[in-house]
């Protein structure tokens, strides 16, 4: 949803800024920048937001915050990664 432009926000526990990779099975698709970070405080402004971040239900956080996506571009062909084993979050880049 992010490469096709349909997802403007990630939501996530902590506020990130900066550009990322997204990366899928071991293969890097798109790069992305996520801005100022949004702290989002309640279920009304999460619900506010749903049309930017796509995500069902409640507050998924003790903390949530909504991390705005911009300069999204997608990686063709996709590039080769390794992922550490264990890891399900936002990991270091390790081609």
């Amino acid at each position: 949803m992010i490469l096709d432009r349909r997802k403007r926000m990630d939501i996530r526990s902590r506020p990130l800024t900066g550009q990322y990779f997204l990366g899928y099975k071991k293969r890097i698709f798109g790069v992305m920048t996520m801005g100022d970070p949004q702290h989002i405080r309640d279920s009304a402004q999460f619900r506010r937001l749903r049309r930017l971040h796509r995500v069902s239900g409640s507050l998924p956080y003790k903390k949530t915050f909504g991390l705005p996506i911009s300069d999204v571009r997608v990686i063709n062909p996709p590039i080769v990664f390794k992922h550490p084993r264990g890891a399900i979050s936002i990991v270091r880049f390790r081609g």
